[in-house]
């Protein structure tokens, strides 16, 4: 059986430095995400206690709400980071700030840690027209 679990919406601007368009500056969405999984219900007919998640809600928030997404190579690294230490901004460093590398991130981060269900994919959605879905080994 297939179920999701939908979180969001975290605004959170992010700035893909190596892009030769636009996204090379910084710019921000309002982020969800969809976590799907996969598994046999249990005596209760959950795949997934939902109530459970409370921890990846938190996570999620951690890193999405009010931050700034960069990449570590991303050379201005060391001026987010003295903005972080004023108080002016929280960067968060993930190895891609794509959609498609944020997904793929969450994917992996978080694929072993769902007891007897398998988390099959997470979709990225930044915005209404934009989404990346990553689909976990």
């Amino acid at each position: 059986m297939i179920c999701e679990k939908k979180f969001g919406s975290y605004p959170a601007s992010h700035r893909v430095y190596n892009h030769d368009g636009h996204c090379a500056r910084i710019h921000g969405h309002n982020w969800n995400f969809v976590f799907t999984f996969d598994g046999t219900p249990d005596d209760r007919g959950f795949v997934v206690d939902f109530g459970s998640l409370k921890w990846l809600r938190n996570d999620l928030e951690n890193m999405f709400d009010h931050t700034i997404l960069l990449s570590p190579s991303d050379p201005e690294a060391q001026t987010f980071r003295a903005m972080a230490l004023q108080g002016l901004c929280k960067p968060v460093f993930l190895p891609s700030v794509s959609c498609e590398g944020i997904a793929k991130h969450l994917g992996n981060t978080y694929s072993s840690r769902f007891g007897k269900a398998r988390l099959v994919s997470v979709t990225v959605i930044e915005n209404e027209v934009n989404s990346a879905t990553y689909i976990c080994p």
